[in-house]
Order: structure tokens, then sequence, then C-alpha cells
């Protein structure tokens, strides 16, 4: 099990604003469009001017099932380990902090600062559950 703490924005000084899309890309989320409407907190007395206000966890479980860990006890690479979880339906951290982002719970800067950047596929070559079309959920 891996897990993050990501910051989450303000609900009282939460706004829309403009995300151009190949920034998203970094996190695994495609889009159609030039950019994507997400959500930042602007900064209030509330927040102490910094748009956000307490903290939720983003998470990835590897279940141990009996091909991983059949792949663990052979020596498989970590590639292929992760290729065999993913098959399985397991949500790698960076896909949980985007599905935090395009919700707006979270903004992309805080997501891509826990979660990392570019290390996995995009959501929809994964699995069709974790698919994100035009910037929400599928």
């Amino acid at each position: 099990m891996a897990q993050r703490l990501v910051r989450t924005i303000c609900p009282f000084c939460k706004e829309e604003t403009l995300v151009e899309a190949h920034r998203l890309s970094a996190l695994g989320i495609r889009s159609s469009r030039e950019s994507e409407r997400l959500w930042r907190g602007k900064g209030c007395s509330r927040c102490r001017n910094t748009g956000y206000m307490g903290r939720i966890g983003v998470y990835e479980v590897l279940s141990m099932e009996s091909r991983t860990l059949e792949l663990v006890h052979q020596d498989s690479s970590e590639e292929s380990i992760r290729n065999e979880a993913l098959n399985r339906g397991m949500t790698p951290l960076a896909y949980d902090a985007a599905q935090k982002v395009l919700k707006g719970i979270t903004t992309l800067e805080e997501a891509l600062m826990v979660a990392g950047i570019g290390v996995y596929p995009p959501l929809n070559e994964v699995s069709p559950r974790l698919c994100i079309s035009r910037g929400e959920l599928g």
C-alpha cells in the first residue's frame, strides 16, 4: 500500500480555472480539448491566503493475489508486476490523485507534487473504469 496526503482546495475561495490539456497528461489524463476547467483556491482569510484547507489521502493498494505473488517469487521485473496489478484492477497513486483533481478536491499542482509525473500510461489505455474523457471521469 502506498499513501500520500494532498492539500484540499479551500471551499470558501474555490474558483474555476483553465488548465492547458497537455499539463494533464503527466497524471495520465487525456483531453481532446485545448484546455480543461479545473478548480483552485484563490486565497482568503479563512485559508490564510493559501487556497488550501485540510488534507485528503491518495492511495494505491497492491493486492497480493496468486498470480502477483507468483511473479514476485519468480523475481519478475517491477514493470511486469505492476502491469499484472493494473490488469487486475489496481488504481495507481497518480490515478487516484488525478480523480481528485477532476472532482475539484485538490489542484493539479498539488497532485503532481505528491503523486509524481509521467509514470503511468494514459488512464484509458489501462482500464475502461479509469477512463477519463474530456476531463470527466468515465
